[in-house]
Order: C-alpha cells, then structure tokens, then sequence
C-alpha cells in the first residue's frame, strides 16, 4: 500500500465516526472525546501500518474508549439542556426512532449503528463487534425485529383516544 492520507481519510470519515460511535454510546461528548483519542493513536500507529478496514479500527477504539469514559462518569446521569438527566433522554426527545435504538440492549445498539449510521456492511460489522458475518445478520435482524415491534407498539398507542 502507498503512502496513507490520514487527513483526507479523517475528513472523509470523521463525522461519521462521531455520529456512529455517538449512536452507540448515547452521549455525544463522549463519543467526540472517544473518536478523537481513537484518531490520535490510529496517527501514531498508521505510520507503520495501515488496518484493511481503518474505520472498522478506529470504531473498535473508539467504542472501547467511550465505554471507559461512560464507566468513570455516574452511569446513568448527565447534565442534559440544563437539567439532570440521562443522555438516553436527550436523544429521544428528538426522534421515536432513535429512542427505540437508544432502548436496545448495548450489543444490537452497536451493531444498528455501524450498519446505519457508520455505513459498514455486515461483514465490517462483524470485524468490528468480533464475531461471525452470520452472528452480525442474526444480530442486525433481532434489531430491526425488535426495533419494528416498539415501533408499532408506538403508533397503536399514539392513535389510541
């Protein structure tokens, strides 16, 4: 492989890194924080060598990072619009979507990020989440299953009386 442009990779990728690893982790300081520690180090280690899938790296990194932020603050608060609350809540209030995502468990969350978010294919999904291409579409299915039942679920109550 050629000499590696990280800066047009980054401005490329960068905001997509965000928005999926935000998705993921439900907090967006968290998820910019983490994505720029993941970039930081994929300069110092890039020089050397250059993964086949950068971004299914930096994601790796990035993920395993914002779990450490997440771990070191309360696990469940953040000061959200000026009130105390979840991260979870900022989120939904601003899309019945993204709250269902936001209430699936932490692995199908990941995995519905990268896909939709992150614009990976099933198989860089898989790379990423360290499991098989079938575990990925099993995973990805049980999501969007569960996605449409709280989605429906949604709509039979809104149009209730």
């Amino acid at each position: 492989m050629g000499q590696f442009d990280f800066d047009a990779w980054y401005r490329a990728n960068g905001s997509r890194l965000v928005a999926t690893v935000r998705a993921a982790v439900l907090d967006e300081e968290i998820a910019r924080d983490a994505v720029a520690e993941a970039c930081a180090r994929a300069l110092r280690r890039w020089g050397r060598s250059v993964p086949d899938n950068p971004s299914g790296w930096v994601y790796v990194v990035a993920l395993r990072e914002a779990r450490k932020r997440r771990s070191r603050l309360d696990s469940t608060e953040t000061l959200v619009d000026g009130h105390l609350g979840s991260s979870e809540d900022h989120i939904a209030r601003h899309d019945p979507v993204w709250e269902a995502v936001a209430q699936l468990p932490d692995r199908m969350r990941h995995a519905v990020a990268l896909r939709y978010v992150g614009d990976l294919t099933e198989a860089q999904v898989a790379d990423v989440l360290s499991i098989s291409r079938g575990g990925a579409s099993s995973l990805l299915h049980k999501a969007r299953e569960e996605l449409r039942t709280r989605l429906e679920d949604e709509v039979v109550d809104d149009a209730r009386p």
